[in-house]
């Protein structure tokens, strides 16, 4: 240790004090540290507000078009169902034969031939509206008559129910439920046809 006197000044004891003291050594690092960690962490705040500050524009942007979505999205909400809906629903409007089409052709195959009449024609539909995946499933009685004047009425309608099965869309059974059969007095000659339609 270099000796000092009473008239060293009091940077040379410190520096001298520096030198040989640990525990003054060592608190002065730490002092030194703790600066430097001030300083870095104020010039990290810095860099943090100034790209908050850059960010902050795009943010608010963000958040004011996130919002108009919201409200486009709740004042369209009732729509936006329907549309789910109606998609859920076009594999069936796509694929259905509507009854409506069946009787068209029956009237068309009755039209094409003069021997065959129409007296009545029931329908039932055994369609589900309340299912997306229900199939067509319906029932068409159709009560008819032949001219008696036919020689046979019982091959006029057993060719008359061939024709109308070759009109009929794929899946149609049509069946003689009462063949025409004359007891040769009747002006006409009744019979009754069931065609049962399921969709494939």
């Amino acid at each position: 240790m270099v000796a000092y006197g009473v008239f060293t000044s009091r940077k040379e004891k410190n520096r001298q004090r520096y030198r040989s003291d640990k525990f003054y050594r060592g608190t002065f690092t730490i002092v030194v540290i703790v600066l430097l960690a001030q300083v870095f962490v104020v010039l990290a705040a810095g860099a943090l507000f100034v790209e908050a500050k850059k960010i902050e524009p795009e943010t608010r942007a963000i958040e004011l078009r996130l919002t108009q979505l919201a409200r486009e999205e709740e004042q369209y909400a009732p729509l936006l169902r329907k549309l789910g809906i109606l998609a859920s629903l076009k594999p069936l409007i796509v694929n259905r034969t509507p009854a409506t089409r069946f009787i068209s052709n029956i009237e068309e195959a009755l039209f094409a031939n003069e021997q065959v009449g129409l007296i009545e024609l029931k329908l039932s539909n055994h369609f589900d509206p309340n299912d997306p995946n229900s199939k067509d499933d319906f029932t068409i009685l159709i009560t008819g008559a032949i001219k008696a004047a036919s020689l046979n009425p019982t091959a006029v309608l057993t060719d008359f129910t061939k024709t109308l099965a070759e009109r009929l869309p794929k899946g149609a059974n049509v069946a003689i439920a009462r063949n025409a059969v004359g007891q040769g007095v009747e002006a006409v000659v009744p019979f009754d046809l069931r065609i049962h339609y399921v969709s494939q």
